[in-house]
Parts: C-alpha cells; sequence; structure tokens
C-alpha cells in the first residue's frame, strides 16, 4: 500500500519526515501488507482553517500522486465543537488527519507516530473490508478525545515493509 504524508511546514514537515522513515517497518508490525511511504510538504495546507479543507487538500494530493492513502500532518488547531480535535479520517477518499497541537507538548512525536499508525490501519481495513460500498462522505470517524484513543493494538501477522527513494522534495512509491 502506497501512503503519502503530506505536512504544512515547520513543525510538521520534521515530524513528518521522521515519520516517513519509521512508518514502513511499524505498519508492517501492526498491519497485514506490503508499505511505502512517500513525504510531500504543502505549504498551502498551513493556510487552511477547517478540518475539511485539510481532508480535501489530502485527497487531491493523494489523487495527483497516485497514493492509496494520505496522512495530512498539520498544527492548525482544530476542534470537535469545544473538544480539541485529535484526529479525523474519511475512509471514503482514503484520507486522514493528524493535528499536532492537540497531543500537547510532550512526547509529541511518539504519539503522533502512534495515532499515524491507526489512521492507515483504519483505512487499509476499509479499503479491504469494503472496496466497493459506498459511504457517507466527511469525515467519517473523529477522534476528539485523549490521544491515546488513537493507539490501537496489533491486529494482523507481519509480512514486508519499503520505503521510497527520495527526489526533489518528494520522495514517490
Amino acid at each position: 500500500m502506497r501512503v503519502g504524508l503530506v505536512a504544512a511546514p515547520e513543525l510538521p514537515a520534521q515530524i513528518a519526515v521522521d515519520l516517513a522513515e519509521q512508518l514502513p517497518e511499524l505498519l508492517d508490525r501492526h498491519n497485514d501488507g506490503r508499505w511505502c511511504v512517500a513525504l510531500a510538504e504543502e505549504s498551502l495546507l498551513a493556510g487552511r482553517k477547517g478540518v475539511e479543507e485539510i481532508l480535501d487538500a489530502g485527497c487531491q494530493a493523494r489523487s495527483a500522486e497516485g497514493w492509496d492513502a494520505a496522512i495530512c500532518v498539520t498544527d492548525v488547531p482544530l476542534r470537535d465543537g469545544a473538544r480539541p480535535l485529535v484526529a479525523a479520517v474519511d475512509s471514503h477518499d482514503k484520507v486522514a488527519v493528524v493535528d499536532i497541537p492537540a497531543f500537547g507538548a510532550t512526547v509529541l512525536k511518539p504519539r503522533v507516530r502512534q495515532a499515524a499508525i491507526a489512521l492507515i490501519g483504519d483505512i487499509a481495513r476499509d479499503a479491504l473490508e469494503r472496496p466497493n460500498q459506498l459511504r457517507a462522505r466527511r469525515p467519517t470517524e473523529v477522534l476528539t478525545s485523549r490521544p491515546s484513543a488513537a493507539i490501537r493494538p496489533p491486529t494482523h501477522a507481519r509480512t514486508s515493509a519499503t520505503s521510497c527513494p527520495q527526489s526533489s522534495g518528494i520522495s514517490g512509491c
């Protein structure tokens, strides 16, 4: 499965670089399949204010790059009513967003990494279980509780992982 990380500049991009290096092996441990992770820094993502806009930008990047799924990493504070939004996933478009501010300042990278693994796993499982089923659009699941809510135990056996070559700021699969 080809997964694209779409990151806003600065802190999200720094976190996404580390994440792109670690995700193939980590996804391999938690999900069945062959994993390729690509990275794109998207300056327009920083100007997006709502979860819908960010999911749309991720969907456009996923389509343009030919990825199977996309995870947007943003530092724009997102909310679901009065509660901070940790993550949202649109299973239909196979795109999700991870909101860095919702994780707080401590142990930030591991929390973002665990959320990304859980979201990619959810998208992959949904795609395998219901490849042709039409579903409601935008966001089909929203995590608004503590960051640990995004963590799920491994459910599939180990297979193999791959990483992607780097070229001109975007690594492609």
